[in-house]
């Protein structure tokens, strides 16, 4: 991956079989966010390809979840709202959206916070209800960018 002529990454070949984690760890600047967006599609590589399942990353891929480092949920939409937004796109009826939603946020701990909006939880929070975002769609990839950085010790330990 280039940038003008700055070289962000380089000579990166990871396989991933089903099942199958891969952690990229190193220094902060090294690429890491970089190498998980050419996955997700939001990047395009100078060179070579990246593939899922054999088939070349063109565009954003919606079969991939992502939980992004940074906060991206639309301050404007509630937490379920947030967490509804993949299955809606999909063209999942509204009623089947709300209980999946539900469904989610319950599991990531947040039953009770479905109605509070992104400024009104602690960052955890937020990071929690990203988590169910990202995983609400049935994703074949979870891409997830430092996924417990804003969440304290013990929730930490419940979300691994």
């Amino acid at each position: 991956m280039t940038f003008g002529n700055f070289v962000a990454v380089e000579n990166v070949n990871p396989t991933v079989t089903d099942g199958e984690f891969l952690a990229i760890v190193g220094p902060t600047g090294c690429g890491k966010s970089t190498i998980l967006n050419a996955i997700a599609g939001l990047l395009k590589p100078a060179k070579g390809t990246v593939s899922i399942d054999g088939a070349p990353v063109r565009d954003v891929q919606n079969d991939i979840g992502y939980l992004f480092q940074q906060d991206a949920l639309l301050p404007w939409k509630t937490a379920i709202e947030n967490v509804e937004l993949g299955p809606l796109f999909r063209g999942v009826p509204a009623a089947e959206r709300r209980e999946r939603a539900l469904g989610w946020l319950a599991k990531v701990g947040l039953r009770g916070f479905e109605q509070r909006y992104p400024h009104q939880l602690s960052g955890g929070q937020r990071k929690r209800v990203q988590m169910a975002q990202a995983l609400i769609t049935g994703p074949k990839v979870i891409l997830m960018d430092e996924p417990f950085s804003a969440l304290d010790i013990h929730t930490r330990h419940l979300m691994q």
